[in-house]
């Protein structure tokens, strides 16, 4: 998608981050990733190509970059156990 923004010369970037859970009871939320495009009405506007629509209060914005090569959420070199586990907790609260 950001290919193709781009082509038609539309500015565009690479979002990574968090997507909360559609129920407030439930406060899962996973590692996802969006694009922004620059849209000089609505400046930088969220397009979650995943879930087919715009971006809301659900997505939380970690990094951004041209890329995924410019923010991948692990980068480096893992020395240690074969086995290991990766957990994340997101506490968010609407903007007042």
């Amino acid at each position: 998608m950001i290919s193709i923004l781009r082509n038609w010369g539309i500015p565009a970037r690479y979002v990574s981050g968090y997507l909360g859970s559609k129920t407030k009871d439930n406060g899962r939320s996973e590692s996802h990733a969006w694009v922004e495009c620059w849209m000089p009405d609505a400046e930088w506007f969220g397009v979650d190509p995943v879930n087919d629509g715009n971006c809301d209060e659900r997505h939380i914005q970690v990094a951004v970059g041209r890329d995924y090569n410019d923010i991948p959420p692990i980068r480096g070199v893992f020395n240690g156990t074969l086995k290991s586990e990766l957990t994340t907790h997101v506490k968010s609260r609407p903007k007042i």
